[in-house]
């Protein structure tokens, strides 16, 4: 009797995720042919106000951040530079590949499923928990990791496109705005700004916190940007590109959208032992959880520093041209040790990763990373060293 009560459980449960499944894809389907037909009816009228795609009359002379590339694969590196922020070594290394072909533009269905087609992406699978910056991570991230990590590196980025007098820029996987707030303090009005990031809440809490001047905020997904061949004259990425799932695919996506001749500039962290905070946090969530430490920070944000491997997704993204590769180490300074330890545990996916493993146990992890940066480094008026690696490259 036991056995078959079982059993029906079992058939109702089933058909339970049948139905819900079968709702969630009326849903989706209802969502793509509503939003196709207004596009069809907004391409008939008037373009959507936050899209930035119209040409310009004249584009600027190639951006070069923040040195002359290189003419030639002999001529000599620049010398090292020292500075307030940090110090840099540059290297050079060579794209070896051919451009992708341009792809036609797309029909009104396959832009409805773009929207979708993120959303689903953030809701399927384990691993996606990497991707996904809501809730309270907004708020967290700004508060405490932008001025703890980000800040010096957003003001070095927005500098290296300074020298853009006119046209548009576009950023991918912007957050809560650290860098779209420097370059539209820093560029000229006449430079339009469109900042992206496939998490709605980061773009909603940037747009909260504004700029000097008019940007046009927009979620997108960069596997497959809502925007035409050739729309921008520049584009910009801190700290994202490690969380781009098929990075040669995003490369060549962002390579699709720039003019030719135009330069995109990102940057990515060294190695986790070259930043000393994010390592002592992840190694005290090691001792808190033994048997399944969180490695979000060494497989993914401290995950993708190798030149090699990045020249190599450059050129199967359509970016044959010399990149340049530029390490800035710089201090990451605080006045107690609770800031970094609530930054990164409650303020990155490293949350999602420690509440997967148990909701209960946040605080407690969090308490563990603050005494372990306080036995490294002090309890109070801490600092650091962190490190990164600036890329440029131009579209040929």
């Amino acid at each position: 009797m036991t056995v078959g009560v079982v059993e029906h459980l079992e058939v109702v449960e089933v058909s339970v995720r049948k139905v819900r499944t079968g709702l969630l894809l009326a849903e989706v389907m209802h969502s793509v042919f509503e939003a196709a037909a207004r596009r069809g009816e907004s391409e008939r009228g008037s373009s959507s106000t936050a899209r930035v795609t119209e040409p310009v009359e004249q584009r600027p002379p190639g951006i070069v951040a923040p040195a002359t590339l290189a003419a030639s694969a002999h001529q000599a590196p620049s010398p090292v530079r020292q500075g307030g922020r940090g110090t840099r070594e540059t290297a050079y290394h060579t794209c070896r590949s051919t451009l992708r072909p341009k792809r036609s533009a797309s029909g009104n269905l396959r832009a409805a499923l773009r929207p979708i087609r993120g959303k689903l992406r953030l809701m399927n699978g384990d691993d996606d928990s990497d991707l996904v910056f809501a809730g309270s991570i907004p708020e967290m991230y700004d508060r405490y990791l932008v001025p703890l990590i980000f800040q010096t590196y957003a003001s070095d980025l927005a500098a290296c496109v300074e020298s853009l007098g006119s046209g548009s820029l576009l950023e991918v996987a912007a957050g809560t705005g650290a860098v779209t707030r420097e370059m539209a303090a820093r560029l000229p009005g006449t430079v339009r700004i469109t900042a992206t990031d496939l998490n709605q809440p980061m773009l909603d809490y940037a747009a909260a916190l504004g700029t000097t001047r008019p940007v046009a905020w927009q979620q997108a997904d960069v596997m497959d940007l809502p925007f035409d061949d050739d729309s921008f004259d520049a584009a910009v990425c801190q700290f994202g590109v490690m969380f781009f799932p098929d990075r040669p695919r995003a490369f060549a996506e962002i390579c699709r959208v720039l003019r030719p001749g135009g330069v995109f500039v990102f940057n990515v962290w060294d190695r986790l032992d070259e930043n000393e905070f994010i390592q002592t946090v992840s190694d005290a969530l090691g001792t808190v959880f033994p048997d399944d430490p969180p490695l979000f920070a060494a497989r993914v944000a401290h995950g993708y520093y190798d030149a090699e491997i990045i020249q190599a997704d450059l050129a199967a993204g359509g970016f044959v041209s010399r990149a340049r590769f530029e390490a800035l180490e710089a201090r990451s300074r605080a006045e107690t040790c609770h800031v970094p330890a609530i930054g990164f545990c409650q303020g990155t996916p490293l949350r999602n990763a420690i509440e997967a493993r148990d909701p209960a146990r946040l605080e407690e992890a969090t308490s563990a990373a603050a005494a372990a940066i306080a036995q490294r480094f002090g309890p109070t008026d801490i600092d650091g060293k962190m490190r990164a690696y600036v890329i440029t490259v131009n579209k040929p």
